[in-house]
């Protein structure tokens, strides 16, 4: 048996549900362009009905000899969602198109509560990952689903995340590649072009020259460093001043302009002096590594 029914919309909605009697299986196209085959005792066994998953956290009931479960009808239920009625008598679970969705992003074959499960679990054609953080998928159309939310979500969003100091992976939803980079790139283009920019003209020149420079290596672990200290004094500088009332400011209309730009300029000359005591050791260790050379093959350095 092949049922097929047909839909539209741009949110968490599917365009094609085809309902394979055959190899018992449920084929579901999403808007967002995600393609899954549910096993139709996976199906089953999560359906979102009081019967399954009880009526409160830790209530749920395991669910046993469904492997040779069939779906005999399929009832649409209004625009939001279907309910199977499957050929054990089983027919009280709307599977929301949320509901779907999620179930078939999120669920692992040890979640399922079926003996035979570990088989039958949801399949798409994705390269596993591992997370380092908060999950967010992002689809060929652009789009980006937050995992925890379970929701679509902008890159103001994740810069939000960000600003907020959660950990958030990017990933590819076809290829598990990692996307954070990239994501973090284009949250950085926005800044930089429409608000107060940080890099000037002269800085992102410099940069460049910087790719495919010998020196590559140390400068990235050389910004690095910087910004994670000028991150550091950020955030003892917020804390020690939270508290301030408003008429301690008042009392010094130019404490930002004379002292903030001094500590800067300090800084600065630390940061210059150890990259010019750098050079001069790297210098040296040319000199002497010269010399040896020579001396090796029978010829006297010159000084």
């Amino acid at each position: 048996m092949e049922f097929r029914h047909s839909l539209a919309g741009a949110e968490v909605v599917p365009t094609q549900i085809v309902l394979h009697g055959q190899s018992r299986v449920l084929e579901i196209h999403f808007a967002t362009g995600e393609q899954f085959r549910l096993p139709f005792e996976f199906l089953r066994v999560h359906s979102p009905s009081a019967e399954v998953q009880g009526h409160g956290a830790g209530q749920e009931v395991l669910q046993t000899g469904k492997r040779g479960v069939d779906i005999v009808s399929l009832e649409p239920v209004g625009h939001y969602g279907i309910k199977p009625v499957f050929d054990d008598g089983h027919a009280s679970g709307i599977f929301s198109w949320q509901y779907l969705f999620h179930l078939a992003m999120t669920t692992s074959p040890q979640k399922t509560g079926s003996e035979t499960a570990k088989s039958t679990k949801a399949t798409k054609t994705t390269k596993p990952v591992q997370p380092t953080g908060r999950v967010i998928k992002k689809y060929p159309n652009r789009r980006l689903y937050d995992m925890v939310s379970s929701s679509y979500i902008t890159l103001t969003d994740v810069k939000q995340l960000v600003l907020e100091r959660e950990p958030v992976q990017v990933i590819d939803a076809k290829t598990g590649e990692d996307l954070t980079r990239s994501i973090f790139l284009q949250i950085i283009l926005e800044e930089e072009v429409g608000g107060s920019p940080i890099f000037s003209e002269a800085v992102l020149a410099n940069i460049i020259r910087f790719y495919g420079h010998t020196m590559q290596g140390f400068m990235g672990a050389y910004i690095e460093k910087n910004i994670q200290a000028m991150s550091e004094m950020q955030t003892q500088w917020v804390e020690q001043t939270k508290h301030m009332p408003p008429e301690f400011w008042q009392q010094f209309p130019g404490l930002s302009t004379p002292i903030l730009p001094n500590v800067m300029e300090d800084y600065t000359e630390q940061s210059r002096q150890t990259v010019q005591a750098m050079q001069e050791q790297m210098q040296e260790q040319v000199r002497l590594q010269t010399e040896q050379f020579l001396n090796l093959f029978g010829f006297r350095g010159t000084k």
